[in-house]
């Protein structure tokens, strides 16, 4: 978690500060939406949502393809 915390911190800097697009993969949501602030939500291997990180991580049907209901 630590660790976490300082790349999440280091991303944010560089976008920030030197005004970079980072593209992650990235499993974790809650890393996910301290860093982005657009997603692709990719279930099977295709993108099922994209659109700002507030919007994609809030639909029900993410949530219920992520939790596997």
């Amino acid at each position: 978690p630590m660790m976490i915390e300082k790349i999440v911190a280091l991303l944010g800097r560089l976008k920030d500060e030197r005004g970079k697009t980072i593209a992650i993969i990235e499993h974790n949501m809650s890393v996910v939406s301290k860093v982005a602030d657009w997603v692709y939500f990719m279930h099977e291997g295709k993108v099922v949502f994209t659109g700002r990180t507030d919007h994609v991580l809030g639909h029900n049907e993410v949530r219920e393809l992520y939790m596997g209901l």
